[in-house]
Formats: C-alpha cells, structure tokens, sequence
C-alpha cells in the first residue's frame, strides 16, 4: 500500500477517536517511506492520545533536531500529557510559530499552569484563525468552567462536539457540564450519542443514568442494573438514592445512601448534599 495514503487513513482515524486503529495502521508504515517525517508526528499524536508516553518520546527521538518548531510543537504536547505545563510553555517559548496548532498547544499549557488570562488570550487567537477548532474550543469550554462562567463554558463545549462529533472527550464533558446546570434532558442525548458508538463506556452510562434519574424516567432501572452488572454497584446505590428521595421517601433514601459507604460519600459533594437533604 501506498505510506502517503495509509498515513491519510490514520489520520482520519485519529479524528474519529480510533486512536488504537490508527496506531495498527502505522505500524505497517516504514520510518525510511516517503511519509516521513508525516508518520512519525502523526505517530507522536496518536501515542499520546492512547496514553502511551513512552511510545511517544521515542517517536519524537526520531525526529531530526533540524525540523525546528515543528519537533518542538510535538515535543510540548508529550509535555503537556504527562503533567508537566510549565516544561511546555518552556519548549514553547522557544517557538516562534504564531500558526494553529501552537497557539492552542500555548493556551492549554498555560491553563494547566494555572495562569488563565494567557489562555483565554492563546485560545481566542487559535480561534480566530479557525473557529471550529476543536481542541482549542474544549480547551476554552474547560477554562469557562474553571472560572465559573457557566454559559460561555456550554457554548465552547457544544461547538467543540459539533467541530468534531466523533471525539469522545468533548461529548463526555459536555454531557457533564449539562448535567450541572440542570439540562437533563440534553444531557441524556449526548450521553446517549456516545453510547450509540461506544456501548460500553463506563463514564457515559454513568452520564446517562443520572440524566434518566433526574427526568424521573420509568424505565431507568435498565441502566442502573447494568451499572450494577458492570462493577459500579456504589453508583447504582447512590442514584437508586436520589430516586427515592425525588419521590419524597427521604428514610429509605437515608438507609440507601447508609449503605454506600461514609468514606464513598465524602469524597462526592452532590450525594453529601443528596444526604442533607434527606436528613431534613
């Protein structure tokens, strides 16, 4: 097979959130093909969105040190997946690029730091060179959250998922951020979006059960119990919790909520406020 076009189709894959399928794919691409050095940034990318860090640096060491900001870009986006903001905005001021990629690689290096006002500023240029850019419109939605801002964090999060409907992430945290401000019903169709290609993620079930409960939905015990089936007994307790207190049995929501476990329930504020509230 052609490396151009078996790099293409990673690449593709990438974006639709089959980092695993992209990784096999360019195992079968050579380091010496014509694809490079397309390949081995690509590979970089790939590695860190599977978590694979090791993977990643010893792409990245193939890379030769003359490609400049294109290897320090790469370079700063191992950085930023293994924790380190501040050894990234370090790389990155080495940069002189003013392009796509590193302004949104500076404006999450900078969030992460914790210094916010130079990532809102970071962020909005990316966006004003492309403003469907996913990765920096997540980036933003997440900032909005850190600071409170509720309904600029919704806008930033749901274009995101519109820019790039296949990225999990995105559709989980928009999912999430809905929840909190009460959207339930939205919040159970992203949910369920994700669902719909990823039947057995965990963290969106989770989602998506806990939209049913708040909308009081009849037939919610089917989620629930597959929770149950699938290890997340505590969750299942807890939301069967909730269920009995949204119908106004507060003693049985109390003994439900006992029997999740004092250490379980201090470590999630919204079921120690569901614990109050059955107290009352």
């Amino acid at each position: 097979s052609n490396p151009l076009c078996m790099v293409a189709k990673a690449q593709t894959l990438l974006a639709m959130d089959e980092p695993e399928k992209a990784a096999e794919l360019l195992e079968r691409v050579k380091d010496d093909s014509p694809a490079e050095p397309r390949r081995t940034l690509l590979a970089i990318r790939v590695h860190v969105r599977r978590g694979r860090l090791n993977l990643a640096r010893a792409e990245l060491r193939k890379l030769a040190l003359g490609l400049g900001s294109i290897r320090a870009l790469a370079k700063a986006r191992i950085e930023l997946a293994a924790g380190l903001p501040h050894s990234a905005l370090k790389t990155l001021r080495a940069v002189q690029d003013k392009g796509l990629v590193a302004l949104s690689l500076r404006g999450t290096a900078h969030a992460r730091a914790g210094e916010l006002k130079s990532a809102a500023r970071q962020l909005r240029a990316a966006l004003a060179i492309y403003a469907k850019h996913a990765d920096s419109l997540w980036a933003l939605g997440r900032l909005h959250q850190r600071l409170g801002e509720a309904a600029a964090a919704r806008a930033a999060l749901k274009a995101s998922a519109e820019a790039n409907p296949h990225r999990l992430r995105t559709r989980i945290d928009y999912g999430w951020l809905l929840l909190a401000l009460g959207k339930h019903q939205t919040a159970k169709r992203a949910f369920a979006a994700v669902l719909a290609r990823h039947q057995h993620h965990l963290v969106a079930l989770e989602g998506h059960t806990r939209a049913r409960v708040e909308l009081r939905d009849a037939t919610v015990d089917s989620d629930l119990a597959l929770l149950e089936r699938r290890g997340h007994r505590r969750v299942a307790r807890l939301l069967r919790a909730r269920m009995s207190l949204l119908s106004g049995r507060s003693k049985k929501a109390l003994a439900q909520l006992n029997k999740v476990g004092a250490r379980w329930l201090a470590g999630d504020p919204q079921a120690r406020l569901w614990r109050a509230d059955a107290l009352r």
